[in-house]
């Protein structure tokens, strides 16, 4: 029954975006259930519980492998976190909320971090914080206002009679805590030039780029997903290229050279290990991962639209 209703309401959750461009902020509907389960059931009940959720969630509503990976992530963490908290003396269930919400975007960011490679990442780490303190105390509030219905009907409070003690001084100096740490973590960023707009330019990127060399010289990483045309000119040689990055993948379309080989090496897509080359105009395509990028080249000053037609 636990499972069904975290499903459905993690359903009507995932019909209903918060902040759409910021990836991991949600109502956390689906975790009142959780709490609930850490409360008045056993921690293996509360686990498999927790994997049951993530699990179907991804079967049946998409996402993918990598977003279950996430949803594991913070769920385990924020799992352990409430897991921890309840147990503690004058804890109380708005700052277990609280600290889990804050655990399940933190469990979430690493995921990212290490999945993709990219600490701009972590530029969302002070929003996410602001996040889960103001979606994780209103699920404990829900799940509060369960555990006093139960009470009153005199069913289950004999499983956890913690769960309906009240420590609200406690709760907020937990909750101003994590805030504090959400207002270093902002100053932080900053101070380490780490914005929001960088993670979100960050997070939308595969991560691979298409690598133009010329005269053994790298002029351009250009992300995979700008689609368009781009022309390279050759002061040197008077050669010209002219190649497409496409949805399928990155192939010459014109060239000036004598013998066109260039043109016909066809499409390189991600994980190709042998360029497009044109010897006699000293060009060549390849796509590579953003840790294959040489060290020293400025993704930010370079300006491929310069060459895109």
């Amino acid at each position: 029954m636990l499972t069904a209703l975290a499903l459905v309401l993690g359903y009507v959750e995932y019909m209903i975006p918060v902040a759409p461009a910021i990836p991991g902020i949600k109502l956390g509907l689906g975790n009142t259930v959780l709490l609930y389960a850490v409360y008045m059931g056993s921690p293996l009940e509360a686990t498999l519980l927790m994997l049951a959720k993530v699990f179907l969630s991804s079967l049946l509503f998409g996402g993918g492998f990598s977003a279950m990976i996430y949803s594991l992530a913070g769920g385990v963490l924020s799992l352990i976190a409430m897991l921890i908290l309840c147990r503690v003396p004058k804890v109380g269930v708005l700052a277990v909320s609280a600290a889990g919400a804050v655990c399940h975007n933190l469990g979430q960011i690493i995921a990212a971090s290490l999945m993709l490679g990219i600490g701009a990442v972590w530029a969302y780490f002070p929003v996410l914080v602001i996040s889960g303190l103001v979606m994780g105390p209103l699920t404990g509030l829900v799940a509060k206002l369960v555990f006093r219905a139960l009470k009153r009907s005199g069913g289950q409070q004999d499983i956890n009679p913690k769960a309906f003690e009240d420590h609200r001084a406690v709760d907020i100096t937990i909750i101003g805590i994590l805030l504090v740490l959400a207002v270093g973590a902002w100053l932080l960023m900053n101070h380490l030039g780490l914005h929001v707009s960088d993670a979100q330019e960050a997070s939308e990127r595969s991560g691979y780029y298409v690598e133009v060399v010329q005269n053994s010289d790298v002029l351009y990483e250009i992300p995979v997903e700008e689609y368009g045309t781009y022309t390279i000119r050759n002061d040197e040689t008077g050669g010209e290229n002219t190649f497409i990055i496409e949805k399928d993948g990155v192939h010459m379309e014109q060239a000036n050279c004598p013998d066109k080989v260039c043109i016909h090496q066809g499409t390189i897509r991600e994980g190709d290990i042998v360029p497009v080359t044109c010897l006699p105009n000293r060009l060549s395509l390849q796509i590579i991962s953003e840790k294959s990028i040489p060290n020293g080249f400025n993704l930010k000053k370079q300006d491929y639209d310069s060459v895109r037609k």
